[in-house]
């Protein structure tokens, strides 16, 4: 199925528990994908910008959308990737110049 034959859409988020029940610094965001459940654990650092605000929840929506649609463009089998995507530093990085974010991530490098 080509990507853009595969809709997705947003389910639901909560907060993530380790197995003794203390919280973890990640959120679950949960997609469908087409037929498939695809999960996303947002990890709170990668959501923090510069200035130290937290994006809103349409906005780690999005980026959890996007993270997804550049698998799909790498021919991932969602089938094949475990308990899930993980949306962290690196991800946000290329999520960033994606969405048109880049400056309230990363500094400009300066010559």
């Amino acid at each position: 199925m080509s990507e853009i034959d595969q809709k997705i859409e947003f389910v639901e988020s909560r907060p993530r528990f380790g197995e003794d029940g203390s919280p973890r610094r990640q959120i679950v965001y949960v997609y469908r994908v087409s037929a498939r459940v695809v999960t996303v654990f947002v990890n709170l650092d990668a959501i923090q910008t510069l200035d130290g605000t937290v994006l809103s929840q349409d906005e780690i929506i999005l980026a959890g959308r996007t993270l997804i649609e550049m698998e799909i463009k790498n021919n991932v089998d969602f089938g094949d990737i475990g308990e899930g995507l993980v949306l962290d530093g690196g991800a946000m990085f290329q999520i960033s110049y994606r969405l048109g974010w880049r400056e309230r991530f990363f500094k400009a490098m300066q010559a």
